[in-house]
């Protein structure tokens, strides 16, 4: 029986050991006359990046939107894949306009304001294991929109 019990001390250390955040650091880099987000560790330039189900993309501070939301989730829903949650330092607006490249099907969210470098973590409870990991955003605005599956038209909901 000790060798099972050492089995499963091992097992409970090790998973302790790794259930540590993933967190995603974002990088703004110009390039001419337009700005682009960069994954830290990689080369690749891009208007938006993902954490699971949502999309931030990098827009001009004048983008519209609406008026000041009184919640910090970046879904909608009561469900678990609704927990996409904004930083204390990130403002949220209505959304109410697409990114410029965006199709006409996209899914519209929220627009944010990223008042100094902060994350959209992904879960409700501290115990919550994030399954996308977390995100870190530079200061700026970002347009929130939503996956949309491309089988049944509707938004996805992880």
């Amino acid at each position: 029986m000790t060798k099972v019990n050492e089995i499963h001390a091992k097992i409970k250390k090790e998973g302790k050991r790794n259930a540590t955040q993933e967190i995603r650091f974002h990088e703004i880099v110009v390039k001419g006359k337009e700005s682009f987000l960069k994954l830290k560790g990689s080369d690749k330039l891009a208007k938006a990046g993902r954490q699971g189900d949502i999309y931030f993309h990098l827009v001009d501070s004048k983008h519209p939107h609406g008026p000041k939301l009184k919640t910090r989730q970046l879904a909608l829903g009561s469900g678990k894949g609704a927990s996409h949650i904004a930083g204390a330092s990130i403002l949220v607006y209505e959304g109410t306009k697409l990114p410029s490249y965006c199709g006409p099907r996209t899914f519209l969210g929220p627009f944010i304001v990223v008042k100094k470098r902060d994350m959209i973590k992904h879960g409700l409870q501290q115990n919550d294991k994030d399954r996308h990991g977390y995100v870190s955003l530079p200061k700026g605005s970002y347009q929130i929109t939503h996956q949309m599956d491309a089988r049944t038209g509707e938004r996805v909901v992880d």
